[in-house]
């Protein structure tokens, strides 16, 4: 289920501050600026322009280190919990442009970890296959005002034309501190098959339909709200399961075109009504990535995460991994363990 948020004509930014920052984009200077608009509670970032040529002719075989990365640190700037987001591209003449053109972005939160590895908390990931997401306003993220936050974006533009100037505009919906009922607390949950520290979360596939799995240990009882997921073309499942029953806790399925394009990661929310999932701590998960690849070639750098919201009690949450604890919940290396390697 998805909550779409409805366009107002007034904006009334109360709180904003900007930095210019060097994109290295032919020599263009990228703007930065996060603003703070209390009448619609939501934090606005928008960074641009960018020029984006085409790699059409490399869409099904493009590698990372040809797409453009960029990277920008700041302040989040208000308390209260964080709901969702929606975001958009547009040009200069303010025109929406194809989500096509990016690759994914992110949103880190450098004052808290992740539950199963060592590295700062990811609030947010985002493919040009995310919709938008809006969380009802009885659960939210906890978010304080000072906290050090980056944002990190990486285009890759399939599209057949080039974009000479593409601004990015990222709209989160947060809660204020003060709302009554206090929201139920949430914390992000990343399950990746291949992410290690000081490693690139990419892999291969090889030819034809493939899974991959990786097994973790829950480190804190929790359940599980919400999840999305992020996958390359020719992905066609995200599923957690319990390892030890082999019970499918859930399943998210990508909506492709007819040539195994992704077009569409959904949402699957299921705390709206009830408790949502059991995660039990001690118990030992997998999470499943599969791929359908029709290229007859091995495809590189491809990604599988599954991302999810949780609510843990105040006694788990105490339990929660400190920043700069080692602790790694998973027992083994997923798709680094079986990393295809094509016959010579």
């Amino acid at each position: 289920m998805l909550y779409p948020l409805r366009m107002l004509a007034l904006t009334l930014p109360l709180v904003a501050f900007s930095a210019s920052l060097r994109a290295q984009a032919e020599g263009r200077e990228a703007e930065f600026a996060v603003t703070v608009d209390s009448a619609r509670h939501e934090v606005v970032i928008r960074v641009g322009p960018f020029v984006l040529p085409s790699m059409a002719a490399h869409a099904a075989h493009g590698h990372e280190s040809q797409m453009p990365q960029f990277s920008y640190g700041f302040v989040w700037p208000v308390d209260g919990t964080g709901r969702g987001f929606r975001m958009s591209i547009r040009d200069a003449e303010g025109k929406r442009i194809s989500q096509r053109v990016l690759h994914h972005l992110s949103i880190i939160n450098r004052e808290r970890r992740q539950l199963l590895l060592p590295l700062d908390e990811r609030i947010m990931s985002a493919g040009r296959e995310t919709p938008t997401v809006l969380l009802p306003p009885t659960v939210g993220l906890p978010l304080a005002r000072g906290n050090r936050m980056k944002l990190g974006i990486m285009w890759h533009n399939e599209t057949p034309d080039d974009v000479d100037a593409a601004w990015l505009t990222i709209q989160i919906r947060y809660s204020p501190a003060n709302l009554m009922p206090r929201p139920v607390l949430t914390l992000p949950i990343a399950m990746d098959v291949a992410d290690m520290p000081g490693q690139p979360n990419t892999f291969t596939v090889p030819p034809g339909r493939s899974e991959v799995a990786r097994e973790f240990i829950m480190p804190v009882s929790a359940h599980l709200l919400g999840a999305n997921g992020h996958m390359h073309d020719w992905g066609t499942e995200l599923r957690l399961e319990d390892a030890a029953s082999g019970k499918v806790m859930t399943r998210i399925k990508p909506r492709l075109d007819s040539l195994g394009k992704i077009q569409q990661m959904p949402t699957r929310l299921y705390g709206i009504v009830g408790d949502g999932i059991s995660l039990r701590a001690g118990r030992r998960y997998r999470v499943v990535v599969v791929y359908d690849n029709p290229t007859g070639a091995p495809l590189r750098g491809v990604m599988g995460h599954l991302d999810g919201l949780i609510s843990v009690s105040a006694k788990d949450l105490a339990r929660w991994p400190k920043p700069g604890s080692p602790e790694i919940a998973y027992v083994d290396e997923g798709a680094l363990r079986a990393e295809y390697q094509p016959p010579h």
